[in-house]
């Protein structure tokens, strides 16, 4: 009933746009030029950029959606609305760096990113550094950093976009942004308010009882509930040049309320287990660039303040509801970059920067009376130098020296080759080698109970070899293809573990070796007014557990858990004329959920395969561009996990209508 009414909305939209528009069946675009100058500093490191097209598929969703079905990183999902992290060539969620316009997002509380509070509508540009070329942007990624950043429009005069969702499960999206400027001086302005009440129904197979007559289990159907999210932000963007000088200064507000559904194993009744956490986020980013001939010079600071608030209440007869936990979290990151380069020749390019980190952390739980309050100071130093010999070769080497509470951190190397194998193919080889260091969070040094401030930094020596082929036949035909091979070996690996005191601590006691294989094509084909774009990835990842095989016994030699041998993904999208088709695949094999590897279903989440299909029509009137999109989300109706006790939704169905002018 809910899909024939989605559809008849849908057909109503479109017969009342269609009697507005012109009969003539053409849209009439300006034409544009793409050109694509090879930067040197990129020539020797393992780079893959998102595609424009992907970006504004999934423009009204999360960061973690995005990653999960075009990229061949890992994401665990602990259901729709919930927590996301991601894990790159099989490397822990703290391996994994994120850059919002040069200054990181990762939390110096938690060490890690929640990818589902990264709407994907602030920024146009995303591109993921690999293993050891991450030390190009930052330091202690030892899986890889994610960049996020806007591209300025400055011959922009006014221009807009109003995005606005309807979906299953009361699902309603709203986002718009207003674009204003002359030539040297550009506005723009965002804002953005999301709500899922997110109560799908799901069969619980953990909860069951036998049929009397036939002795089969029977499962019940159950709503997903106390699973509401609720967010809403605001994004501010001033940007200013004259002659040789450029200037950005950004705001970014957002304020996010969700309830944490109950494992599906619960049993209790509706008034107890009661789970909700509220993450408040202000940010302010500036950034200047001052240009000459051949050097050029980057500043960068940042204030960001995270607050965290998470509560579990339980109702008492008599007395009403009553908090088990409450705690909150603070912290306070100032950052400071300077970042210097020359240019001494078209061949030759050298870049240094230093960077001033301050962190302030507080925590609290006010049941126990606990919490701690740290401060943490990061002084950074980092030189590269990029070289191409002759005309098929090129290197470069990076070297970053950290200082974190007055500790010197150990050098930080990298050293990469690119080799021109065929000018008429664009046929490159790319290597390179690489140490890093990750060091503790705050939370894993001083959390109480629990905390573990003799943890010594993680270590990570790598190399990756890669093929990648640019073949361009023709104004019609382009294909894209890399193919990577990497290894990695990672010593002092922090885990947290039940301490004989009956809580959990973190440990320096892992050894990790990963290696496997990435692969990556995309292919732009336009035959007469067809166009077609596909793009697809396909990851091997061994990470295996190295450590004592006397402490680890069952877990020694075995995949870590929650780590996939098998993903990939496929994203093929089909335009003519004025209608599109949008078909998404991506798959996972098997993950064990405990070290040992036991196939139960307690362990083990079997492979699935997750099919999402979109299609619309795009229209002007007048000076309005009008997109109208419907999607069908796991359109086989796949029954699937993610993580234990999280229950995903079934298939599910969202209308969009996208205004830009």
């Amino acid at each position: 009933m809910k899909l024939l009414q989605i559809i008849i909305l849908f057909i109503f939209i479109y017969k009342v746009s269609y009697c507005q528009t012109n009969n003539n069946d053409t849209i009439k675009i300006k034409q544009i030029t793409i050109s694509d100058k090879k930067n040197i500093k990129e020539t020797s490191i393992i780079i893959q950029k998102i595609d424009s097209n992907i970006i504004a598929e999934e423009t009204n969703n999360s960061l973690s959606e995005l990653l999960s079905k075009y990229t061949p990183v890992f994401v665990k999902n602990y259901g729709k609305t919930s927590l996301s992290t991601v894990s790159i060539r099989g490397t822990a969620t703290s391996h994994t760096d994120v850059l919002f316009n040069g200054i990181s997002l990762k939390s110096p509380m938690l060490g890690q990113v929640d990818f589902s509070l990264i709407p994907n509508n602030l920024f146009n540009n995303i591109s993921i550094n690999y293993g050891g070329s991450s030390i190009i942007n930052t330091s202690g990624a030892l899986g890889g950093n994610i960049n996020l950043y806007n591209k300025i429009n400055w011959k922009n005069k006014l221009s807009g976009v109003f995005i606005q969702d309807i979906g299953s499960y009361t699902t309603i999206n709203s986002f718009v942004a207003i674009n204003t400027g002359i030539k040297n001086l550009q506005f723009s302005t965002k804002l953005y308010n999301n709500y899922s009440k997110n109560d799908f129904t799901f069969k619980n197979k953990n909860i069951s009882t036998i049929d009397s007559l036939s002795g089969k289990y029977i499962y019940p159907y159950q709503k997903n509930k106390n699973a509401e999210f609720y967010q809403n932000g605001f994004f501010q963007s001033v940007n200013y040049k004259k002659n040789n000088i450029t200037l950005s200064l950004n705001y970014w507000h957002q304020n996010t309320n969700r309830a944490i559904p109950r494992l599906n194993t619960y049993e209790g009744n509706d008034y107890s287990n009661i789970n909700k956490q509220n993450d408040l986020s202000n940010n302010i980013f500036f950034k200047s660039t001052y240009y000459k001939n051949k050097s050029k010079i980057n500043f960068y600071s940042a204030v960001i303040n995270k607050q965290i608030n998470y509560k579990l209440k339980n109702y008492i007869s008599g007395n009403g509801y009553y908090n088990v936990i409450n705690s909150y979290g603070v912290s306070n990151s100032l950052y400071n970059k300077i970042n210097y380069e020359y240019k001494f020749s078209d061949n030759i390019l050298i870049s240094t920067n230093y960077s001033f980190n301050y962190h302030k952390v507080k925590t609290k739980e006010i049941i126990q009376n606990n919490g701690y309050n740290k401060i943490r100071k990061e002084n950074n130093f980092y030189i590269s130098l990029y070289n191409k010999t002759n005309n098929r070769l090129s290197n470069s080497i990076i070297i970053r020296q950290n200082l974190v509470d007055n500790k010197i951190i150990p050098i930080i190397p990298f050293f990469g080759i690119d080799y021109l194998i065929s000018k008429n193919n664009d046929l490159h080889i790319k290597a390179s080698v690489s140490k890093n260091y990750n060091i503790a969070s705050l939370n894993d040094l001083y959390w109480q109970p629990g905390g573990n401030p003799n943890l010594k930094p993680e270590e990570s020596r790598s190399a990756d070899i890669s093929l990648v082929l640019n073949k361009k036949t023709n104004k019609i035909f382009n294909i894209l293809f890399s193919a990577t091979y990497y290894y990695s070996y990672i010593n002092n690996w922090i885990i947290w573990l039940p301490s004989p005191l009956g809580y959990w601590s973190p440990y320096n006691i892992n050894k990790v070796k990963s290696q496997g294989i990435e692969i990556n094509a995309k292919i732009n084909y336009t035959i007469n007014k067809i166009h077609i774009f596909a793009n697809a990835n396909y990851s091997y990842t061994s990470s295996i557990n190295k450590g004592d095989s006397l402490i680890w016994k069952d877990a020694y030699n075995k995949q870590l858990p929650y780590i996939p041998k098998h993903s990939g993904n496929i994203f093929i999208s089909i335009k003519y004329k004025k209608y599109y088709i949008n078909y998404i695949h991506n798959s996972y094999s098997e993950r064990y959920t405990s070290s040992s590897q036991e196939i139960s279903r307690r362990d083990w989440l079997y492979p699935y395969f997750m099919n999402n299909l979109s299609f619309g029509k795009m229209f002007n009137i007048k000076n309005i561009n009008i997109d109208l999109k419907f999607k069908i989300y796991n359109l086989f109706n796949e029954e699937y996990r993610t993580v234990l006790g999280r229950p995903m939704p079934r298939q599910n169905y969202l209308l969009q209508i996208k205004l830009k002018f």
